[in-house]
């Protein structure tokens, strides 16, 4: 709004806006769910990674939690994702601007993720989706 009211066009992707509740364990969700893509039309497949895979999930003992994310079969695009688990509405961020950018899972996959942390989800989800994963 305030890019419009400065004379910019922009739009809104609604499907960019990370939601986060606030729970024990945390959720953090981001795009289309898998039942949301195929509506859309999109060819997916969805991948998922258990918490208790991270080195740092058992190190701070937080091992409940999984993460889902949501992939078009065609262009490797990142659609969503979904995190239920320990900081997951601080994790959900760079699935946001994964999404935001029209990332690929290579492209994530390609991204060094500093071990061991909780952020290595989202490498973990991407080494999935590729075929490549580490712990899982």
């Amino acid at each position: 709004a305030a890019q419009n009211a400065m004379g910019e066009e922009s739009t809104m992707n609604y499907d960019v806006i990370p939601g986060a509740i606030f729970t024990m364990p945390e959720i953090g969700t981001v795009g289309l769910s898998e039942s949301e893509a195929l509506k859309k039309g999109y060819e997916v497949e969805a991948f998922s990674v258990n918490f208790r895979a991270l080195g740092k999930a058992q190190a701070i003992d937080e091992l409940a939690g999984t993460a889902k994310m949501i992939v078009e079969k065609k262009s490797n695009k990142i659609l969503g994702v979904h995190l239920i688990g320990a900081h997951a509405t601080d994790l959900i961020a760079e699935a946001t601007l994964a999404i935001q950018k029209g990332l690929t899972v290579e492209d994530i996959a390609h991204t060094i993720h500093a071990h061991p942390t909780l952020a290595e989800i989202m490498g973990e989800l991407s080494l999935k989706a590729s075929g490549t994963p580490i712990h899982s």
